[in-house]
């Protein structure tokens, strides 16, 4: 009836490492198991953790996922059911669990705010409490604590294990996944005439007749869909009473299937079936993605390599951060100054192909895009939306690139798209697009040929204008413009330095009359080049301040105002360096930012401003690691903290 019917004994970890912030969480917490009892819920919490161990995701998962048990005594087991017959079934048990929550049966609730209570008293940074009733009947239910009895399978159904439940309820309560089922016959209606659903598992925006064009841009799951699936795959009859009860696809497809969150009607699914739907069933592709996007969010990322990291700033009070990780995952992170850093989720099942890195292009403060040449070799793209999350991957077609390209991406005014990459062969290609249109067909920029390893880069003075560079096979650093088709040819920039190979050409912008360029000189040199209005490129090469960058490592440069521009890079002792050139004073002599901040060698410091008084950094250490650190103007350099959840 009430926490007085009991008592706690204490907490036991059955499976990982110890718990907290950067672990996965789970307790067991028995209830109407009397002193006598506490064998079978040890029992009941060892096979929960052995099913919950061998179902996809928490399998491939199982080393960041902790698992404790709880024991209680209650006076009484089993629990209440004041729907029972002939007359209400009363047990005085410690969580006061009962049956009957909202007049159904089956479905079980328990004293959630002393589950939570007793759970955090005994076990750090508690992810998703559940609640084990000591009960043969069936029933479970979901909410903050999800809770389940030790029901016996029905003959009917005996492959529907209570731990089937239990991970059914875990999938509301710790990822906020929705129920898939369609019409119940309780209190929703049969048609679903709400707004989109918050859940990443059901979706209203599907048009419910295979006549009516869909617009797969708002499709929650488009990147677990192949365009050979009809959209939507399946529909409710036309009086909204049935769904199909057979899918028209192989088990497996992902589409989008009428019926789901309690509906028949104006809501689709992923999968035709799902745990989310039937609880013995596997979760489906999308709820897997979620989950292990929730799980893997508060882990260090280790990215792959040299792979270059991006960093965007959507507005002054969030950025994004995209990496490759060591499996070749393409990886994200976002700041937001409320809450500080979500984690690392993975994009929507992407891969990265080999030396590939992720790149990004901020449209406004709620859309992004990311682009990837992916392990199919084709360059790929994956847009966010405050509105509809992540989409993608999707191939752009037409272009077999180089193994190991960067696809560049930069905007010449809003809601416009340039990229650039280079093919097989070295050829410099290029494509563009604006809302609402499709991909152009790629097309070489004049005759350029970019060096083995080298990028291309690209900048813009103003809309109607577009710089490439790239270090050509000759080691020399080489440009084209465009102000209207065609491209000019192909030229070099300034004296006859030669760059180390694979370098990076680095292209700042202070205003439309003033650019400047950076890169590495063979020995290793960091250099500069710049372009005036009023005289065109400066006829050499110079060294900034006498700094030498790390072998490998590009040059990153910003320019927070026409006066000012920053540069960093790794140094030859692996520390990250900066320096500044002002207008009235030129350069400044290289320091280390924060002291005894070091990167893995040849790697590359990623900067970004997100106001004009603020610069933030990202940074692969010696431990393989990423980290990040920011200042302020006037300000010192913050100390140099690891990405990951905060």
């Amino acid at each position: 009836m009430t926490a007085r019917d009991g008592r706690v004994i204490g907490a036991t970890q059955i499976h990982g490492k110890s718990s907290g912030k950067r672990t996965f969480t789970i307790v067991l917490l028995g209830d109407g198991f009397r002193e006598d009892q506490q064998e079978t819920f040890d029992l009941a919490a060892k096979t929960f953790t052995d099913v919950l161990l061998q179902t996809s995701p928490f399998d491939r998962l199982a080393e960041h996922i902790s698992v404790h048990r709880i024991n209680v005594v209650s006076t009484d087991a089993g629990a209440d059911n004041p729907l029972a017959t002939p007359r209400p079934i009363v047990r005085r048990s410690f969580f006061d669990s009962t049956f009957g929550f909202q007049g159904i049966a089956r479905v079980t609730s328990c004293d959630t705010a002393t589950a939570k209570r007793v759970a955090a008293q005994h076990v750090p940074h508690v992810d998703l409490a559940i609640v084990v009733i000591n009960s043969t009947d069936y029933g479970g239910g979901g909410g903050e604590v999800p809770t389940y009895t030790l029901f016996t399978p029905n003959p009917n159904n005996p492959d529907l294990d209570p731990r089937d439940v239990a991970l059914h309820e875990a999938g509301h309560a710790a990822f906020g996944l929705a129920d898939e089922y369609d019409h119940v016959d309780r209190d929703f209606p049969l048609a679903y005439t709400g707004t989109e659903r918050p859940e990443p598992n059901v979706t209203a925006r599907v048009k419910a007749s295979l006549s009516t064009p869909v617009n797969l841009e708002t499709l929650k799951w488009r990147w677990a869909w192949t365009p050979d699936t009809p959209i939507p795959t399946t529909s409710a009859a036309a009086n909204c009473r049935a769904t199909p009860a057979t899918s028209p696809v192989p088990i497996g497809t992902v589409g989008a299937f009428a019926g789901g969150h309690g509906h028949n009607c104006g809501i689709h699914r992923p999968e035709f079936d799902c745990r989310m739907r039937n609880a013995d069933e596997p979760f489906c592709r999308v709820c897997q993605q979620h989950i292990a996007n929730v799980i893997t969010s508060r882990l260090t990322l280790t990215p792959r390599g040299r792979t270059p990291v991006s960093i965007v700033a959507r507005d002054a009070d969030q950025l994004d951060v995209f990496a490759v990780d060591s499996a070749g995952r393409t990886m994200h992170d976002w700041w937001d100054r409320q809450i500080g850093w979500s984690g690392w989720m993975q994009i929507n099942g992407g891969t990265a192909g080999s030396g590939s890195p992720v790149t990004a292009l901020r449209h406004s403060p709620s859309s992004v895009s990311a682009y990837t040449v992916n392990r199919h070799n084709q360059v790929a793209v994956a847009s966010w939306s405050a509105y509809t999350g992540w989409t993608g991957w999707d191939p752009i077609p037409g272009l077999t690139p180089r193994r190991g390209a960067t696809v560049t991406p930069f905007s010449r005014f809003e809601g416009h798209t340039d990229l650039f990459t280079v093919r097989q062969h070295g050829q410099v290609m290029t494509t563009w697009r604006e809302p609402g249109m499709t991909w152009t067909a790629w097309q070489p920029v004049s005759d350029g040929i970019a060096g083995p390893g080298s990028p291309v880069t690209a900048a813009s003075r103003f809309p109607e204008h577009i710089d490439a560079y790239t270090v050509g096979p000759d080691g020399r650093v080489w440009t084209a413009f465009w102000v209207g088709d065609p491209w000019s040819g192909w030229f070099p920039v300034g004296n006859d330095m030669r760059c180390r190979p694979g370098s990076t050409v680095t292209a700042v912008v202070r205003d439309t009359d003033n650019l400047d360029l950076f890169t590495t000189a063979a020995d290793g040199s960091v250099m500069t080049i710049s372009w005036r209005s009023n005289g065109g490129w400066l006829s050499n090469w110079t060294s900034v301040s006498g700094g030498v960058a790390s072998r490998g490592s590009p040059v990153t440069a910003l320019s927070r105002r026409p006066d000012l521009v920053e540069v960093f890079v790794l140094g030859t002792d692996e520390r990250v360096y900066t320096t500044e050139w002002h207008a009235s004073s030129g350069w400044r002599t290289w320091w280390d930012v924060v002291q005894n901040g070091q990167g893995l060698r040849g790697g590359q410091v990623a900067a970004v401003s997100r106001d004009p008084a603020t610069i933030d950094l990202v940074v692969t250490g010696t431990d393989g690691v990423l980290w990040t650190t920011a200042r302020r103007d006037g300000a010192a350099w913050d100390m140099w903290t690891q990405l990951s959840v905060t």
